[in-house]
């Protein structure tokens, strides 16, 4: 069966090569999402009849959610496209399976590695003696937004991307002998960029474009700008990104402060399991000990 990564390296002609499989399972991720997108709408709509059906329907959503905060119930209120719903819920979804799994295996593969990381990590997490970390304190731990930054540039979950041009335009750069002219780029020609490329450029890392060094995001002159796409950018940014990025946090030091060791269980050198999203090939081999 082709997978997700071959059916975007072949583009338009994958359909060439159909796969019942692949939709057939794409129908089933759908409807699933499709049933809870259903019930958001029918939220909305009672808010929208009588005071008496707003309060009946508020109350038993309050008695539903448990208090709780409901992405879906927010996006209705906001959003009437059914479809678009859909398509917003699986992308956070997305974002919250395999990228963040993604990001998690190659931070904690890079900690198993880098023995003076993990204790100056280590360090700053033993300042909040045990406590559950609230978001707020999760913003303010700067070392361990450094690490989860390294990890992201040396091991990007989405490493290859490519956009549509769906008008005529004029990139700035790109053209000429150098690459240093303005590119024309006519509508409907797909460009594609490398993410994991991107992030290794020893003119804007360093020389130890390929070193896992956290510190060197404590550099004020380091300004990577659209360098450093882990989440892409501009009006299509990932709608997942703090929800990725906050999970991360939250799981890396629950896990620190339990254990207080960590231990490199594989010597194999990092090798790349490419399909939509990127991960090490050999999983994460790590071994954790509380003394």
């Amino acid at each position: 069966m082709l997978d997700a990564m071959a059916r975007n390296r072949f583009g338009r002609l994958y359909y060439m090569w159909p796969d019942k499989r692949a939709a057939a399972a794409v129908k089933y991720c759908r409807n699933t999402v499709q049933e809870y997108v259903d019930r958001a709408l029918a939220y909305r709509r009672a808010q929208d009849k009588t005071p008496e059906c707003l309060e009946k329907a508020e109350k038993d959503s309050r008695k539903e959610e448990k208090g709780h905060y409901v992405f879906l119930h927010e996006l209705a209120k906001q959003i009437s496209d059914p479809v678009r719903i859909r398509d917003e819920t699986l992308s956070v979804l997305f974002a919250g399976r395999d990228t963040t799994a993604g990001l998690l295996s190659g931070l904690w593969y890079e900690l198993a590695r880098n023995a003076d990381v993990w204790r100056k990590l280590l360090a700053e997490v033993d300042e909040l003696d045990g406590e559950l970390p609230t978001y707020e304190v999760l913003r303010n731990m700067k070392f361990l937004k450094y690490c989860v930054s390294e990890a992201l540039r040396l091991h990007p979950p989405v490493p290859i991307l490519s956009k549509v041009a769906i008008r005529d335009t004029v990139l700035p750069l790109g053209g000429g002998p150098d690459g240093k002219a303005p590119l024309f780029v006519q509508k409907d020609s797909i460009l594609v960029y490398s993410i994991y490329s991107m992030h290794r450029r020893k003119d804007i890392w360093g020389d130890d474009a390929a070193d896992f060094r956290p510190e060197r995001w404590a550099d004020p002159g380091l300004r990577p700008g659209w360098a450093f796409l882990p989440f892409g950018g501009g009006p299509r940014v990932c709608l997942g990104q703090q929800y990725a990025l906050t999970e991360t946090y939250y799981v890396t030091i629950r896990i620190m402060q339990h254990f207080r060791k960590i231990e490199n269980r594989d010597h194999k050198p990092w090798m790349e399991k490419l399909s939509v999203t990127c991960c090490s090939w050999n999983g994460v081999q790590v071994g954790l000990s509380k003394a």
